[in-house]
């Protein structure tokens, strides 16, 4: 499974088979669906934004939105 993750509107694909045992006991969907992403952005608030996206050519599914605030990097 891919999944699009969006940071103040850039664009990211990632990958979706890190092993989430937790996951698949929740929703029986397998466990091969966790993903780690990092996206490089300067101080501020953005957007992100997560879709799963159906690599069969079916909806993409919205997985969620939040604001996040980036302090300045250590």
């Amino acid at each position: 499974m891919s999944v699009h993750v969006y940071v103040g509107g850039r664009g990211v694909a990632v990958v979706a088979d890190g092993v989430r045992a937790d996951v698949a006991a929740a929703f029986g969907r397998g466990e091969r669906r966790g993903f780690d992403v990092a996206v490089a952005v300067a101080p501020g608030r953005y957007p992100v934004c997560v879709y799963a996206i159906d690599d069969r050519g079916g909806a993409n599914a919205p997985l969620g939105c939040r604001d996040v605030v980036v302090a300045n990097a250590a």
